[in-house]
């Protein structure tokens, strides 16, 4: 079936290329060929997301839209490179990995999926012939076909593999679908199940990927959207308090948007908060962010007796005041000076430098808001704008609102 071409880039939320050796990113993350160029598939758009899988999963660092490059690359893969020459060939690839704490046999801790198109159907039939060889380049798992094709575009397969990096751990169960279509190879991934339930999952997000290609007219943007689903596990014991995904600070009207989340949700499964969510400016990609983090009365109790948490809570040269909540109170503590937080030395000069956070008891859980991560962070820093002085911490604290559960 041939494939249709676009020249729509439809895919936002993309992730940049990360630890994979001669791989160079895309500016624009895009997975379509520039006008001109030899190809103008949307092999991004290709790719599984989030909606194709249950709830509970998050998209990885490790992916995004590059060009493979020579280097770092094998003798087999330098020809087909050569074969190709002058234009690289394009790869497309996303990590899925569960998110959730608990889940069923079903549904597997990782999926991997990549999309190559070559420079026409010759030289991408060659690269399919030597799929190993290419996949354990590019996302380092090894695989051993099994002679059972999936009878998917022009020539398909199926591999297993042990060598899938799982939790990180590097020795995981996996098994994998290919095909080729016209210049394009797909692969798709499915780690840490057993192969009879690995199969089926692999085979159907195989087909997605080739009815994507034929035809990318489906918007995949929300469903790459990720920044919530920690806080959504059922299994997360702490309500969640949050500025929901966009708040504007009534200190000076400067907007922060959610950038995201993470949770510990099984009990015991460590010390310190149990959910944490990081707002940054709008239009950012960091700095001058706020961080919310939830606890267990319990944790809180054992982190406060702490050495960093003696100090968090109750610094030398700290100010506090209560500040009041509609469910509950505060300590707001601020430091002020040049940064010298021993009383002896008189709590640091007059420098303008300053740093303030919050603990508060709401309902029956501890939430911080920007609370020192470490020892030589309490302690004053530059202000980054109205919202590090304490005026800013207290607008955060009582515009937390507890977020409706799942």
């Amino acid at each position: 079936m041939a494939i249709r071409r676009t020249s729509r880039c439809r895919v936002r939320w993309v992730r940049v290329l990360a630890g994979l050796a001669g791989v160079a990113a895309l500016a624009s993350g895009c997975g379509q060929g520039s006008p001109g160029s030899p190809g103008q598939v949307d092999i991004g758009a290709a790719l599984p997301h989030l909606g194709d899988l249950p709830d509970g999963y998050r998209v990885g660092d490790d992916g995004g839209c590059g060009q493979i490059t020579l280097e770092n690359a094998d003798e087999g893969l330098v020809r087909l490179l050569e074969l190709g020459a002058p234009t690289p060939p394009r790869i497309c690839k996303r990590e899925i990995s569960r998110a959730w704490s608990q889940r069923d046999d079903s549904e597997p801790p990782l999926v991997l999926a990549e999309t190559v198109e070559w420079k026409d159907p010759q030289v991408a039939a060659q690269a399919f012939a030597s799929l190993p060889d290419v996949a354990r380049w590019t996302n380092g798992t090894s695989l051993t076909p099994i002679g059972r094709p999936a009878g998917m575009g022009d020539e398909s397969e199926t591999y297993t593999s042990t060598t899938a990096l799982v939790g990180g751990q590097p020795d995981g169960a996996a098994t994998a679908i290919a095909w080729r279509e016209d210049a394009v190879t797909g692969l798709v991934i499915v780690a840490g199940i057993d192969g009879g339930r690995a199969e089926p999952l692999a085979r159907r997000l195989a087909g997605v990927m080739l009815t994507r290609l034929r035809d990318p007219s489906e918007p995949t943007d929300a469903k790459l959207d990720d920044r919530t689903v920690a806080l959504d596990d059922p299994a997360l014991d702490v309500a969640v308090w949050w500025l929901g995904e966009r708040w504007t600070s009534p200190v000076d009207g400067s907007v922060f948007e959610l950038a995201s989340s993470s949770a510990l949700a099984p009990p015991g499964s460590g010390p310190g908060s149990r959910a944490e969510i990081q707002y940054v400016p709008e239009g950012s990609v960091g700095g001058g962010g706020i961080t919310v983090a939830m606890w267990r009365t319990a944790d809180w109790t054992a982190f406060a007796g702490t050495r960093l948490g003696t100090l968090a809570f109750d610094p030398p040269c700290g100010q506090t005041r209560t500040v009041s909540h509609s469910e509950g109170s505060a300590r707001l503590i601020t430091i002020a000076g040049g940064g010298d937080t021993d009383p002896a030395a008189g709590c640091g000069s007059a420098s303008g430098a300053s740093r303030s956070w919050a603990v508060a008891t709401l309902g029956q859980d501890v939430v911080t808001v920007d609370l020192p991560p470490c020892l030589a962070c309490v302690a004053p820093v530059p202000s980054s704008g109205p919202i590090d002085t304490p005026d800013g911490v207290i607008a955060v604290l009582q515009s937390l609102e507890r977020r409706p559960g799942p």
